[in-house]
């Protein structure tokens, strides 16, 4: 646990665990993490556990190894669903893949699924937009994070999507 916090009166402690990608350890590791956090601290028994990864990170046992170690939502770094712009990123799922994992997470009704989408990437059209709407509420999931791609003449993004 790197940092803990004084969460809202009443509430007890609150913690941040600084790992970009958590569904980047290994099933057993997570799910040991979690259990601590959840017995270590003292946390309201609604306390929501997040997970946050990237889709090609979260296998079925790594799922099962959070929910068995506490967590009760999942968040997923979509942000696009559109695969050519997603593919000049480096992202490795294509929009099939990203829509058959959400559903399958969502399907168990285990957990909230949250996804983030981006909007004003370099070469991203509003039809595409407009389309990563689409899907998203297509697949009813309980919330959707969107932010504005802040990005600099001179950053990897712009000249990874620029190349393609």
């Amino acid at each position: 646990m790197a940092d803990v916090c004084s969460g809202d009166p009443g509430t007890g402690p609150c913690g941040l665990y600084r790992r970009r990608h958590p569904s980047a350890l290994e099933a057993h590791d997570l799910e040991r993490l979690l259990k601590t956090v959840k017995t270590g601290f003292p946390l309201v028994n609604d306390c929501e556990i997040t997970v946050e990864g990237r889709i090609h990170s979260f296998s079925p046992e790594k799922i099962d190894a959070c929910l068995a170690g506490g967590a009760n939502c999942f968040f997923i770094g979509v942000r696009t669903f559109h695969t050519d712009l997603r593919r000049s990123m480096r992202r490795i799922a294509d929009r099939d893949r990203i829509i058959e994992f959400l559903e399958k997470l969502k399907a168990g009704g285990r957990a909230v699924v949250v996804i983030d989408l981006i909007y004003g990437f370099p070469g991203q059209t509003m039809e595409m937009w407009r389309r990563d709407i689409g899907d998203f509420l297509s697949l009813d999931l309980a919330v959707i994070g969107i932010f504005a791609a802040l990005t600099k003449t001179s950053s990897l993004m712009v000249a990874l999507i620029g190349a393609a």
